[in-house]
């Protein structure tokens, strides 16, 4: 069984990118220094250990705390390979439900609220220890909306899905790839202003893939997190 021990002898995690690399060769293909797994076919992002794989939000928990969570992990801002330690929290298989966004065949933009055939209203359901709470039918879509939000809240506390916040805002520190880049260049490498955020974003390519380091209030703030995350990668290289 894999330990916390034998874990950091082969690979460092850093909680602020949430990026794993490799810290001594298995193989030829694996260099020191590289970023560590690639995306499965739903998104998360895996490792393999002697021929084991496992997902890498699972290894930041075992890193981190020095075991597997019991039950689930849930991706607070639901970017799958976004495996922050500010981003992951343990949850059990209904809380982590509860985080699921609005199905892509859903008759309305809202999670919990569906188009009545044949009518010109919505309905809000909310579902809560396996059976459909029934929340009643609204004239405009916004206001299905908002009951579903406000009973979800109630019950489901901090794991309820939110209605009002994007995945791209929550925690404040992740922008998906789809979010419009501002043409004013911030003169410094790497460092990029959000439109959507309104921040500016620290970003580095490790091994190919690229890696967002934060985001922050001025251009400058940006590029010295991101001078100090090279210099680090650079020092654990030699």
């Amino acid at each position: 069984m894999l330990t916390q021990e034998h874990l950091k002898e082969l690979l460092h995690y850093n909680p602020e990118t949430g990026v794993f690399t490799w810290l001594i060769p298995l193989n030829n293909k694996r260099r020191v220094g590289e970023a560590a797994g690639s995306l499965t076919t739903d998104g998360y992002t895996e490792i393999g250990i002697k021929r084991v794989r496992y997902l890498a939000h699972r290894l930041a928990f075992l890193y981190m705390l020095g075991s597997f969570p019991n039950h689930e992990i849930d991706h607070i801002n639901r970017v799958r390979n976004d495996n922050r330690w500010v981003n992951l929290r343990a949850a059990t298989r209904q809380q982590n439900a509860h985080n699921v966004p609005v199905r892509k065949d859903n008759t309305s933009r809202y999670k919990g609220v569906h188009k009545v055939k044949n009518c010109h209203g919505w309905t809000a359901k909310c579902g809560i220890g396996g059976k459909v709470r029934y929340l009643g039918f609204f004239n405009t879509e916004e206001d299905a909306a908002k009951a579903y939000q406000d009973f979800a809240e109630q019950l489901q506390k901090h794991f309820a899905y939110h209605h009002s916040t994007p995945a791209a805002k929550i925690q404040g520190d992740y922008c998906n790839k789809e979010c419009p880049r501002s043409t004013n260049t911030s003169g410094f490498r790497g460092v990029h202003y959000r439109v959507c955020m309104g921040k500016w974003q620290a970003r580095c390519s490790i091994a190919g893939k690229r890696v967002s380091l934060g985001h922050f209030d001025s251009a400058e703030e940006a590029s010295k997190v991101r001078e100090a995350f090279v210099k680090r990668q650079k020092a654990e290289l030699n």
